[in-house]
């Protein structure tokens, strides 16, 4: 762990899903050219395994969703707090135990948020330091909506493509034995690194 490493987000809980999914079954349907729906509930499973596998890959939240963010401090001095998941929407509340182990809520007007960055930042605001707080596990929690927006038109198409064909090679591997190794798509793989939150 680097000095640049010390309060920053550890864990996280998400709190409130995203409203949509990025791709739609009709999408999917189309995409494959299925001729009705008879196989939907099979689509949409594949939909929301492609859907997490990007999310992983890309290390961000793609639809709006609200996460609980975890760090043991506050960064040293007047550092940045990384929030993690790619574009930082907005932050509901900021806390931290005090040394006395009392949770304290931390003002909106004692802070500010960076959301022009990916990831996004908090900073104490200008001329001040982070609070004293105890240093322990959980002991500041950031609760925020991270992702591109509440509407799957809000994805980038590039995203939103990788997940359509993803959800396809699952439904036309769907028989595949479990001790033959996945294929790698390299076209999906450039269609996420494209899009890829890099953390400094």
């Amino acid at each position: 762990m680097t000095y640049a490493d010390v309060g920053q987000v550890r864990a996280r809980l998400l709190v409130t899903p995203p409203v949509a999914e990025p791709v739609g079954v009709d999408e999917l349907r189309r995409h494959l050219r299925l001729p009705d729906g008879t196989e939907d509930g099979l689509l949409l499973a594949y939909l929301h395994a492609a859907r997490e596998r990007v999310e992983h890959d890309a290390r961000r939240q793609l639809v709006a969703a609200t996460w609980k963010f975890f760090a043991n401090s506050f960064p040293p001095c007047s550092m940045s707090l990384r929030v993690p998941l790619g574009r930082l929407l907005s932050v509901s509340a900021l806390t931290y135990l005090d040394p006395s182990g009392v949770r304290q809520t931390l003002a909106g007007g004692d802070y500010y948020a960076v959301t022009s960055e990916e990831p996004g930042r908090l900073h104490p605001t200008w001329g001040e330091s982070w609070p004293c707080c105890r240093v322990q596990p959980e002991s500041v929690q950031v609760t925020a909506r991270v992702g591109y927006g509440d509407a799957a038109d809000d994805v980038p198409r590039a995203l939103r493509q990788a997940i359509l064909m993803l959800a396809g090679d699952l439904y036309e591997r769907r028989e595949a034995q479990l001790d033959v190794a996945p294929v790698t798509n390299p076209a999906v793989e450039a269609l996420i690194r494209s899009h890829t939150v890099y953390d400094f």
